[in-house]
This record gives C-alpha cells, sequence and structure tokens, in this order.
C-alpha cells in the first residue's frame, strides 16, 4: 500500500458520527454502573454488567481516533512542535487543570485553601480528581510524545502492515502477562507492581496499537474507505461474531474460571483489545455509510463539537440525575427501563449544559473550543444571535428537543423528593451451621426488654453485674447466638483482670470479605490490649456469601443477605443481659467489609455505640444521613488500596474516603474545617472538630498502603511519655476519650 500525498484535508465527516457514538457509550457505561444496585438477581447483574462490559471499547476507539485526526492534520503540512503544545496547553491542558480543581473540592468537602490547593496538584498529575478523568491524562501524554510519534510514522509509513501487525501482537503479549501475572498471582504483592497496577490504565503505552492504527487509517483513508464499504457483509458478520465469542469468553470467566465480574469486566485483558478492534473497524464502516448521506448531521455534529466537554461533565450530571430525578421513576419502572431513563438523562442533560457553554464564547473555553470572546456585550449579542438563528433556520427539532429536555429537567429537580434507600428483596436462605462445636456459655432471655426481632438505637442498662459466669477471664471462647431465625457465634476475650461486679467498656470487632472472627482477632491484637486497658473484646463471624466466604450484608456482596444490624444490637442485647458492660463505653471497629459494616453502623445505632472505627473500610453510598445522635469516628486508609481504592469504586457505589468523611461531618454538623494533626513519614492525621455533643472526626491517610490491617507505628503521647504504638491502640486511645454523651 501507498500512502496518499493529497495536500488538501477536508473535514473528515464519519468522525462525527464515531464521536458522537463513543461519548454515549461513554455515558451509558457510567449510568449502568450507577444503576446496577437495582439488580437483585445475580443473574441479572452478570448480564447487565456484561452490556456494560460491551460497551467499554470507547476508550480504545478515542485512541483510535485522536490517532487518525492528529495524523491526518499534521502529517503533510509544516508541523511546529511549539504552537501544537501551546494549542494543546490552552484547549486541553487547561480546561483540565480547571475541572480536575472542580472535581476535587466538588469531592472532598470541607477542606482548607492549602489543601484544596495540594489535593488538586496530586489529582492533576495522577487523573484522580474523577473517576473519568483518567483519559484525559492518556490524552495529554499523547500529546506530549507527539512530535516523535509524528516523526516515527513519517519513517515507518511505507510498511503499514509489517507496523500494524508487530504492534497488535506487542500489545496482545503485554496485556496478556499484564492479566494473568502482574494483576494476580505472587507478582501482585510486590510494592512497586501493585503501584504500577494501580495507576496503569492511564500509561500511554499499553494502549500503543490503537493510536497507529489510527495514524494508518489517516494516511491510506481513501482506501481503507473503498476497502469497508466493499466488506459491509463481511463486517456485520465479523461483528455478530465477535459479540457473542466476546459473550461466550465472559461467561467462560465467571462460570468456569470462578472469576468475579470485577475481574471478568476489568479493561485490561486480551479479549477487550480483539473485540475493541472488531468494534472500532465495524462503527467505522456504518460511520462510512452515514457520511454518504449525513443525516440528522446538525444533531450528530453537535453532538460531536461537544463530545469533549460532555466527558467532562456527565460525571457530574449524572450525579445529581442518581440523586434527583432516579427516585421519581424508579419506583413503577422495570431496571431496564431505568437504566435507558438514566442514559437518556444524563446524556441529554450533559449535552444541553455543553451546547450552552459552547455558544457562550467565555465559557466555550472550558470545554476545549476557542471561540472570540470580545467585550461582555459582544458576547451576548453573539449568543443571542446564534440561538435565534437556530431557531429560524432549523426545523429538525434540535432546539426544541433541547428546551423541552431542560423543561422537565428543571421541573423534576423542583419536584424530587430525597433519594429512598433501596433494599435487596431476594431472599437468600442461609444454612444453619448448628453442627459445629460451640460453647453456648450464655443465653438469650426469652421475654424482656431485649427484644431480638427489632433493632434498638438507644443505651440500655446492663442488667449482668453480679451474674455468675462461666467464661474464663483472659482466654477466648466461641459462644453461640440465635438472631432473626439464624444460628451465629462469636468469640469472646474477657481481660485478665475482669470482675463481672464493674462496669467495662465493650469493643466489637468484625472481620473482612473472605475471613473470619479468628483471624481478625489475630490481626487486630485487641486482646493484649484488653488486658492493659481492661476492656472486653468480641469477634463476630459472618456469614457465607458465595460459596463458604463469610462476610456482612452492606449491600456490596449481594448473595448476603442477613440483617447484620439487627445481629449486632442482638448480639449487645444478650452480652448486656449477662456481662456488666459500660452502656458509655461500647465501640465498634471493622477492615474492609467489616469497616462497611461499621459505616451502615453509624446510620442505624449511632445513639447506642459511643465511637466507631472503620479501617480500609468499604463506604457504600447509599448511606444517607439517617442518625439522630453524634457520631465520633476514626479511620484508617491506605492509598495504594487497590480491593477499596482510596478515591472510591463508582462502579461499586464506593465512597471516596474523603467524601465520606465529609458526610459523617455533615452528619456532625460539624463547623470547624479538617485540620492536618499528624505528618510522620508516610502517614497524614486529619481531625474535624466542633461537632454535636463535642464528637470528632480522624482520618489517618497512610501514602503507599494497600488493603491490608496497617502495620505502621504511630508516635503518640501517653501518661506524658511519648512512644510508637500499632493501629488497634490509637484506636482504643481514641474510643477511651468519646463515651457516649448523657446517662442511661
Amino acid at each position: 500500500m501507498k500512502p496518499e500525498n493529497s495536500t488538501s484535508r477536508p473535514h473528515i465527516f464519519e468522525i462525527d458520527l464515531i464521536r458522537a457514538i463513543t461519548v454515549l457509550t461513554v455515558v451509558a457505561v457510567h449510568s449502568l454502573a450507577y444503576t446496577s444496585y437495582l439488580t437483585t438477581k445475580q443473574s441479572s447483574l452478570v448480564f447487565l454488567s456484561f452490556i456494560e462490559h460491551s460497551l467499554h471499547y470507547n476508550r480504545e476507539m478515542f485512541m483510535f481516533v485522536t490517532g487518525l485526526v492528529l495524523t491526518y492534520v499534521y502529517l503533510h503540512k509544516e508541523f511546529s512542535a511549539k504552537r501544537f503544545w501551546l494549542k494543546r496547553f490552552s484547549l486541553v491542558f487547561i480546561p483540565y487543570v480547571l475541572w480536575s480543581a472542580l472535581y476535587t473540592v466538588i469531592n472532598n468537602h470541607g477542606l482548607g485553601l492549602l489543601d484544596y490547593i495540594k489535593l488538586s496538584l496530586v489529582n492533576i498529575l495522577t487523573g484522580n480528581a474523577s473517576f473519568q478523568l483518567y483519559y484525559i491524562l492518556l490524552a495529554l501524554e499523547f500529546y506530549a510524545l507527539f512530535p516523535l510519534f509524528l516523526t516515527l510514522i513519517k519513517r515507518i509509513v511505507k510498511y503499514p502492515w509489517i507496523t500494524l501487525f508487530s504492534s497488535f501482537l506487542l500489545q496482545i503479549v503485554f496485556i496478556y502477562f499484564d492479566f494473568h501475572y502482574l494483576q494476580t498471582g505472587p507478582l501482585s504483592k510486590l510494592t512497586f507492581v501493585n503501584s504500577f497496577i494501580y495507576y496503569q490504565d492511564r500509561v500511554i503505552l499499553l494502549y500503543q496499537f490503537f493510536f497507529i492504527l489510527g495514524a494508518f487509517a489517516a494516511i491510506y483513508m481513501d482506501r481503507v474507505r473503498a476497502s469497508l464499504r466493499k466488506s459491509g457483509l463481511l463486517l456485520t458478520f465479523v461483528f455478530l461474531a465477535g459479540i457473542i465469542s466476546y459473550a461466550a469468553y465472559y461467561y467462560t470467566q465467571i462460570e468456569k474460571y470462578g472469576y468475579s465480574i470485577d475481574r471478568a469486566t476489568t479493561v485490561l485483558q486480551p479479549s477487550v483489545v480483539l473485540y475493541s478492534l472488531v468494534v472500532i473497524i465495524f462503527v467505522s464502516w456504518l460511520a462510512i455509510l452515514w457520511a454518504s448521506k449525513r443525516r440528522l448531521y446538525k444533531l450528530v455534529g453537535t453532538i460531536s463539537d461537544t463530545s469533549f466537554g460532555i466527558y467532562f461533565v456527565h460525571v457530574l450530571v449524572l450525579t445529581y440525575v442518581i440523586q434527583l430525578l432516579l427516585p421519581i421513576y424508579s419506583h413503577f419502572l422495570p431496571v431496564a427501563a431505568i437504566d435507558l431513563i438514566t442514559i437518556f438523562f444524563a446524556f441529554s442533560i450533559s449535552l444541553v449544559v455543553c451546547f450552552l457553554l459552547l455558544k457562550i464564547p467565555i465559557f466555550s473555553w472550558t470545554i476545549g473550543r476557542a471561540r472570540p470572546v470580545g467585550n461582555p456585550v459582544t458576547a451576548i449579542k453573539i449568543f443571542a444571535g446564534k440561538i435565534s438563528e437556530r431557531r429560524h433556520r432549523t426545523r429538525s427539532g434540535l432546539g426544541w428537543l433541547l428546551i423541552v429536555i431542560a423543561f422537565f429537567s428543571i421541573a423534576a429537580v423542583i419536584s424530587t423528593k430525597p433519594f429512598p434507600p433501596t433494599t435487596n428483596s431476594e431472599d437468600h436462605p442461609i444454612k444453619e451451621e448448628v453442627a459445629r462445636t460451640v460453647q453456648n456459655l450464655i443465653t438469650l432471655p426469652q421475654a424482656s426488654v431485649y427484644s431480638a426481632n427489632r433493632i434498638i438505637d438507644r443505651p440500655l442498662r446492663s442488667n449482668g453485674c453480679g451474674k455468675t459466669l462461666n467464661v474464663p477471664a483472659g482466654k477466648t471462647v466461641t459462644v453461640g447466638i440465635w438472631s432473626d431465625g439464624l444460628y451465629r457465634d462469636f468469640r469472646i476475650y474477657l481481660p485478665k483482670e475482669f470482675s463481672n461486679r464493674t462496669f467495662t467498656p465493650l469493643v466489637v470487632s468484625f472481620h473482612g470479605y473472605g475471613s473470619n472472627a479468628k483471624e481478625q482477632e489475630r490481626l487486630t491484637q485487641f486482646d493484649r490490649l484488653a488486658d492493659k486497658y481492661n476492656f472486653i473484646v468480641v469477634y463476630p463471624d459472618g456469614t457465607p456469601g458465595t460459596g463458604s466466604t463469610r462476610g456482612w450484608n452492606t449491600g456490596l456482596h449481594r448473595k448476603i443477605t442477613t440483617d447484620d444490624v439487627l445481629f449486632t444490637s442482638n448480639l449487645l442485647n444478650l452480652l448486656q443481659s449477662n456481662i456488666c458492660i459500660d452502656s458509655r463505653r461500647i465501640y465498634v471497629s471493622g477492615f474492609s467489609n467489616g469497616g462497611g459494616l461499621v459505616n451502615e453502623l453509624t446510620c442505624s445505632m449511632a445513639n447506642r455505640i459511643a465511637a466507631f472505627a472503620p479501617v480500609s473500610g468499604s463506604y457504600i453510598t447509599s448511606h444517607k444521613s439517617c442518625t439522630a445522635g453524634p457520631i465520633s469516628i476514626i479511620e484508617f486508609h491506605g492509598t495504594a488500596d487497590r480491593t477499596v481504592p482510596y478515591n472510591g469504586n463508582w462502579k461499586r457505589k464506593e465512597y471516596s474516603v474523603s467524601s465520606w468523611i465529609q458526610q459523617m461531618a455533615k452528619e456532625n454538623k460539624c463547623a470547624a474545617k479538617s485540620q492536618i494533626i499528624y505528618n510522620v513519614e508516610n502517614v497524614i492525621g486529619y481531625s474535624i472538630k466542633k461537632c454535636n455533643d463535642n464528637a470528632s472526626i480522624v482520618h489517618y491517610k497512610i501514602v503507599g498502603e494497600h488493603h491490608i490491617w496497617p502495620t505502621v507505628l504511630l508516635s503518640t503521647k501517653i501518661d506524658g511519655e511519648k512512644r510508637e504504638v500499632n493501629v488497634a491502640e490509637i484506636i482504643w486511645l481514641f474510643f477511651e476519650k468519646h463515651p457516649l454523651s448523657g446517662g442511661i
């Protein structure tokens, strides 16, 4: 093949449709991720996850388009790297900085100005301000390297097939190695590998084939068009075969290999490379057919012109759609209809916003479109003139469509009600594990105020003081309890100096998903502290979800449907009816999924539990402001945590840590801003005070720490002496300062 040497650069109309389709699928992917929690059946969740997975070709498509457009524009003209970089700096980098700063403020309420600036700088460098901004960082990397890329393309332009085959082979080999050896297995536990995996989705070399594919599509555009036009039937067959094969492999990963949905839908795996290539070729063929007639071009062209802005705006719009509009139509529609309507609202409102920004000269710049600004009066005239011109010039319905969408969106927002929490209606009965060897040392009273069928969220005086116990002090034993018709058990440790005639504090520690009470006891070492500070420790066991994997019902693991908040209430009832527990000093802590249960308890039992200590917790966004009492919290989280990411997981509806902290501050009506109270080596401590009833919120951010119970030692003063202590002791020292306010 020989490259075309045309010096004229006419507009590529096909790109308009490709951009419009791709940005729509971006919004669709994120909308489906936000609404998937409405699906209560596992089979439906697997299916919807595949639909979402099948739309995840869009990043590769955008890279293909970027390589195509830039090569098409600059290959046959005098190239100035300085002018190129200045243009991208003003139209891409500066909008990226502005939107990163905006999302940083939105997702991290209550920080001081200096903290905002620091966090914004970090987010700009990492693309972490919002989950979709990593792609803009990828684009900026490509722009930085484009002069070298263009030089390379000019040298290999005569060898398209050798270049494409070599590039594709390199792409497949590396992604295969990454998926099977870096993302899992022994290598994934290495610190530098784990750090690379966390940020690998924004490393340009992982997508090099698609940039090169786009470049050669630009160079041989006329021949590519002719070839695709003649191959429509074959391309349709290949596309359908690709979809079927992609689905079959996805279900094989889940059913045969036992992959989780998250792993089966990861975008960095060889099947995605192959599938994306098929989709790119098929959509390019559709675009070529469309370009010959260009139907609905004004609408398609508008979407194409605003696609860069939609990419920035849609996450913000989607958040408000989920919070404000979804409750209106979610009560009477099936999940499939809810998904489609959510996509429609998110995309349409984003389009309206970006259309208005595009037409206002001073704001068009924020979505990567430079328009002459002039003075404010001129800008207003330009805006009004353009709108008026469109009104008279078109009967396509675009103008009226935008007006109708805006009207109904505003009306819906005005009339909306608070977003109701969702429940899982599917009943998954759990087999009773009565056959275990368990010491039933304590029995639950049958008829008393300690009812076993409702959650008690108020302090209760312990009536176990003075009772004779056959639970030995200084030794952990297993105890059984019936709750909500299920047999449960927990491990309990009484301190060596325990007396059942003295009110003693209680700490309940919940294990992570896939762990158990015994492992949580070993992990936290609360027993040793119990002897030192004289408090009781209880380690409950979760219930099985998938197979024998234990965890807690926080809305994350769908097969765990037990009422663990009721279980916690019944557990406290049982303990207080038999042991002399200080009712003003009942505390809970938990790791990972156990931290997620702690989050649920802040919502449901804040008037009974004095303080909360989640560690690397999974904070689901369904949590709403529902407490009547103050919430004192101490939280620990590592920034390199890939299981429960520090910046949240939009796919699983997990709050970012900073957003969750600020949600707690809002519920506590905290008046003070976040202050740094600790900054030693890789640990930064933040504190929020001036909250209701002297409650306080403390967060320790551990830079570079992974998903583990923290092993760091923290410096603190105890009895006037400064020394290093572990995380469990820091938690207890915080608990000790925060008894339940008021009497009982």
